[in-house]
């Protein structure tokens, strides 16, 4: 009995093996263009050329696949920046909320960046975030305070 089933499952294997069929391709690819060139050997004086086909990628009406979706802008001038609030989720992590002089808000946590500065503490209590600027080789603090 355990032959034949084993025979079953093996005839049922192979035939599964020979029906071999394509599905039909559902996305087109977008025509890309080749642009042939032309190279010549660098250092020897022989005229051997090859001929090398290269792609290349027209954007035309899509986004830079290599810039970030979202950025914070190191150009932000950290001393216009003032602090507007403190949130707390469920699991006891704090952000602050802070916000720049063209009023974009962002909310950071211990160790974000935001420029060059990096956000050091945040304390609730006395509604403060400390923020380190390094600069070369000298770092510098700077104190947010709520209401200021």
């Amino acid at each position: 009995m355990r032959k034949a089933i084993l025979l079953i499952m093996v005839a049922a294997l192979i035939a599964g093996c020979a029906k071999k069929t394509e599905a039909p391709a559902q996305n087109t690819p977008v025509p890309v263009t080749k642009k042939q060139v032309v190279q010549t050997a660098p250092d020897t004086g022989a005229s051997s050329i090859e001929n090398e086909s290269k792609y290349v990628y027209e954007a035309k009406n899509r986004r830079d696949p290599f810039k970030p979706l979202l950025t914070i802008e190191s150009k932000i001038n950290i001393d216009k920046v003032r602090l507007v609030g403190f949130f707390q989720d469920n699991k006891k992590h704090v952000k602050a909320i802070v916000e720049d002089e063209t009023g974009n808000s962002y909310y950071l946590s211990e160790g974000d960046f935001l420029g060059e500065a990096k956000i050091v503490s945040l304390d609730i209590k006395e509604k403060k975030v400390i923020m380190e600027i390094q600069k070369d080789y000298y770092i510098s603090k700077k104190t947010l305070s709520l209401g200021e």
